[in-house]
């Protein structure tokens, strides 16, 4: 009995050490350095930890559709993000010029590389092909998910 005892306070010893390095991958994904991890191919814990590690590190698309073309961008998913927040990260990488106005239900999109929002045209955005029902600042988008900021006629 004692020596099942023994061997479980071991595998329970090595199932938590597995956890709390998988924890502090996550850390660095989050804090957006650059970190690849492939989940072993069996379905031990071991493997199931790395591909939570692997999701978190996943990429977020945004497409810009202008009235004579598109810019696609690819950018690394981070938890918390908006809809607003990835242009904001391209405005800071210098990617794209971004004009806002804040309100008090959320930011509005003035302006992207010139094309400015009017009465008859606005930018409006989507999340995996549906309009956005709340402002882009509330927004939260997961990994893998399109963000496309259309430049488009408003319709009331």
């Amino acid at each position: 009995m004692n020596r099942y005892k023994g061997l479980l306070i071991v595998v329970s010893f090595i199932l938590i050490s597995v956890f709390v390095a998988s924890v502090g991958g996550l850390s660095l994904v989050q804090r957006g350095l650059s970190v690849k991890q492939e989940a072993p191919q069996n379905d031990s814990v071991v493997a199931g930890l790395a591909d939570v590690a692997y999701k978190e590190s996943e990429k977020v698309r945004v497409k810009l559709v202008f009235e004579d073309g598109e810019r696609e961008f690819e950018i690394e998913h981070k938890e918390g993000e908006t809809a607003y927040g990835v242009l904001e990260g391209l405005k800071e990488a210098g990617e794209i010029e971004l004009q806002v106005k804040n309100y008090d239900f959320g930011v509005f999109v003035q302006e992207i590389d010139g094309h400015e929002s009017t009465a008859e045209k606005a930018w409006i955005y989507y999340v995996n092909g549906e309009a956005g029902d709340v402002a882009a600042d509330q927004l939260m988008l997961s990994s893998g998910d399109l963000v496309e900021w259309k430049f488009e006629e408003v319709r009331y």
